[in-house]
């Protein structure tokens, strides 16, 4: 009965090691037509990834721009902003 349990394990092993090479081949196989999505897909996604960047410091501007208006427009003595009295 132990020498049937062995045999066993080795042709379970033996299969384990061939369906390894067979995903390892298949691996490195490389559709030239996927490669070219994938290239297309990064070229995409660095272009929006850069637009966005700019997109956020022109707003991260604006809003600093505010601030300041916001900040000016609330001391006495200047133009055009509110006094109390």
């Amino acid at each position: 009965m132990s020498e049937e349990i062995k045999s066993l394990i080795e042709e379970g092993n033996k299969t384990i090691a061939s369906i390894r090479s067979e995903v390892d081949a298949l691996k490195k196989r490389v559709d030239p037509l996927d490669e070219q999505k994938l290239s297309r897909m990064e070229t995409d996604l660095a272009a929006n990834i850069a637009a966005r960047q700019a997109e956020e410091a022109k707003s991260a501007a604006l809003a600093k721009r505010l601030e300041e208006l916001e900040l000016k427009e609330g001391r006495p003595g200047l133009t055009g902003a509110p006094t109390k009295g």
